[in-house]
């Protein structure tokens, strides 16, 4: 049995190694890095309160501490104080699972998390993308109710969708 190959432009990103920089030679031209060969993408968490001076990426698993304080600081001009990182276990989907839909059933792969402490007066918060939910009166249930019946009206005639409910 032979074992193929995957090409490296069909594997996510995650996956893909870094290509080493390249070695100065003297004499030769000054090497130099277009654009950044890591990633980093910002992250919740959603175990605890967070300050506002608190920040966790996923980063690439080669990042060390010191690239991610390096991209911070000169890419986006934020002052770093500390940065923490760990790795997170991957974990499996149960196969026969009913709660899960099938697209989302698999493998979930370890990644690499960076806590940064930022300084100066640097501070970030997440913004809130839904509302919260407000508690109902009586008069939206009773609404809500009329509207559930008419539905359940078109839902029993809906081989007939010309003819009224009341025609029989």
């Amino acid at each position: 049995m032979a074992f193929r190959r995957v090409p490296l432009r069909r594997l996510p990103l995650w996956k893909k190694p870094i290509p080493p920089y390249p070695l100065y030679v003297e004499g030769g031209p000054q090497n130099r890095v277009l654009l950044c060969q890591f990633w980093m993408k910002l992250i919740q968490n959603t175990k605890y309160e967070m300050p506002n001076d608190r920040v966790h990426f996923e980063i690439h698993p080669q990042m060390s501490k010191l690239d991610v304080k390096q991209y911070l600081e000169k890419i986006y001009n934020v002052d770093v104080l500390k940065v923490r990182t760990y790795r997170t276990t991957g974990y499996t989907f149960e196969k026969n699972s009913l709660l899960l839909k099938n697209t989302d059933k698999g493998r979930i792969p370890p990644s690499k998390v960076a806590c940064v402490h930022l300084g100066g007066e640097h501070t970030f918060t997440f913004p809130t993308l839904f509302k919260e939910e407000k508690e109902s009166s009586t008069q939206d249930q009773v609404f809500e109710m009329g509207e559930l019946q008419k539905e359940l009206n078109l839902a029993t005639n809906w081989e007939r969708p010309s003819i009224p409910p009341w025609f029989g």
